[in-house]
């Protein structure tokens, strides 16, 4: 999301680490996000089929989606409602609370010529 408004604050990245996931007998790279979204997978199917307690903690040394599944769960949910905000038309959602502040103050810093005022 190179040159994209607000992509760099968010956890999925263009180029991230690849990470392998052992499934029935056969290993497959993925991306950090695959990856943690398989790890996601396999530890709602634990609790479901195997009603387990299982880890909750995603430990991908190098990958931003590590940390506390739910946590992380809920960060790339608001990433992707952002997304599609900006895929319509809204790309000031992407954006922090204090990047869009600048947003609405910038016109405020030109004088009647357009130059900044300390120009």
């Amino acid at each position: 999301m190179t040159g994209t408004i607000g992509a760099d604050e968010f956890l999925w990245r263009g180029s991230t680490p690849r990470f392998s996931r052992e499934f029935n007998g056969k290993t497959k790279m993925y991306s950090s996000f695959g990856h943690w979204y398989w790890y996601l997978a396999d530890t709602r199917n634990t609790i479901v089929h195997d009603t387990e307690s299982p880890v909750m903690e995603h430990n991908a040394a190098g990958s931003p989606f590590r940390g506390n599944l739910f946590r992380v769960a809920e960060r790339v949910t608001r990433e992707l409602i952002k997304i599609r905000l900006a895929q319509l038309g809204y790309p000031e959602a992407a954006l922090s609370p204090s990047s869009r502040m600048h947003l609405r103050i910038a016109p405020n810093l030109a004088n009647e010529r357009g130059c900044p005022r300390f120009c």
